[in-house]
């Protein structure tokens, strides 16, 4: 059970070490991908919804191409 438990703490350590993103919850990603794609809109005439830019947003959180 210990080693388990050793384990466990020493592979979240190396991913946290090696790329941070990788312990990010899927939701915080996708979130945070909606603020930047808000961000870049910038005050644009065009008015996007959220829901617009959900559809826009992979899983990923790359836009997809057009």
């Amino acid at each position: 059970m210990i080693v388990l438990v050793l384990f466990t703490l020493l592979m979240y350590v190396v991913l946290y070490k090696k790329d941070p993103k990788l312990l990010q919850s899927e939701a915080y990603r996708i979130e945070d991908k909606k603020l930047d794609l808000i961000a870049q809109q910038g005050t644009d005439s065009q008015s996007v919804t959220i829901t617009e830019l959900i559809k826009n947003v992979e899983i990923k959180g790359e836009l997809e191409d057009e």
